[in-house]
């Protein structure tokens, strides 16, 4: 796992959860800046931790509840402080050969094999909406006054839809989990200047 402050915020607002004996990894990217975006990515780890301490081998049912109560606490926090924060989060649960995915926002999952990256899991963004509905390309998304609009994020609102998808693995095959800050970076690359 690696992570970086990047060149805009002062606070490093990503966090990794990394339970290799629960077979779960999960990255979260707060949102909120000075606010407390690190808080509520913290927030979802720190459930996450709880939830393999009670549950050694979670199921992909126990990880959505885990998810849903981080969203809860962290709602919890944004009306105790009257601050609004939250975090998109990207999680993979290997059963076997097959992977669990999970996610609410821009954080995303690619299967990486022969160089090349597929991405797993779509973005709940203005953008990709856009995408999807043809009235918008790739690469003019890359530069949409709108581009940093998530649509699902955790902690903003009292009820968050988490997104999921099962996929297998081949020999070779390994998974990226990713917030929006490497995501970019792939999607930038990928466009012909």
């Amino acid at each position: 796992a690696r992570s970086h402050v990047g060149l805009v915020r002062p606070v490093n607002e990503d966090r990794v959860f990394n339970c290799a004996t629960a077979g779960l990894w999960a990255i979260v990217d707060g949102m909120g800046g000075h606010a407390g975006g690190d808080i509520a990515a913290q927030t979802v780890v720190d459930t996450l931790r709880d939830l393999v301490a009670r549950v050694p081998q979670p199921t992909l049912d126990d990880v959505r509840l885990a998810a849903h109560a981080a969203n809860h606490a962290i709602v919890r926090r944004n009306r105790a402080t009257g601050v609004q924060t939250g975090a998109t989060m990207v999680l993979a649960l290997l059963d076997g050969a097959r992977v669990h995915l999970a996610w609410a926002g821009d954080s995303r999952a690619y299967r990486l094999t022969g160089g090349c990256a597929e991405s797993l899991t779509r973005d709940h963004s203005v953008v990709q909406d856009l995408i999807d509905a043809g009235l918008l390309t790739r690469e003019a998304a890359l530069r949409h006054p709108h581009a940093n609009v998530v649509l699902r994020a955790l902690g903003v609102a009292e009820a968050v839809a988490i997104e999921t998808r099962t996929v297998t693995l081949m020999a070779g095959e390994r998974l990226l989990l990713c917030s929006d800050g490497l995501s970019r970076s792939l999607d930038e690359q990928a466009v012909p200047r």
